[in-house]
């Protein structure tokens, strides 16, 4: 068992903290997402009105961007790096770069703890 030098407690009650964190967080954006939808399709319905223009009241409000929330680690799971020149830094920026790349979703904000 690892003990936390910081909270004096072991290591994976720290992890386990940090993921009830992030899922409820992203439980939280998604229900918030569902909230504002509902009142822009309500206000549409009730008004024909959107942002100052007129449209039918069928027509669908216009996507809204969830969040998700996840911590570095699952991104780049690599516990240091090496450097010792700038072509380190660069081999090491492009696979971090090429990885937050394959992170992203259309009509998704993707918030990284650190």
């Amino acid at each position: 068992m690892r003990i936390c030098k910081v909270f004096r407690c072991d290591i994976g009650d720290i992890c386990e903290v940090i993921l009830d964190k992030v899922r409820c967080l992203n439980e939280i954006e998604k229900e918030e997402t569902k909230i504002i939808a509902a009142k822009q399709l309500a206000y549409v319905a009730e008004t024909g009105n959107y942002g100052g223009k007129t449209i039918s009241p069928a027509a669908l409000a216009p996507k809204v961007k969830r969040k998700k929330t996840g911590g570095i680690k699952s991104i780049n799971n690599v516990a240091a790096w090496q450097l010792e020149n700038e072509a380190d830094v660069e081999k090491y920026i492009a696979e971090l770069e090429k990885k937050l790349m394959n992170t992203l979703e259309e009509d998704t904000i993707i918030n990284i703890d650190f």
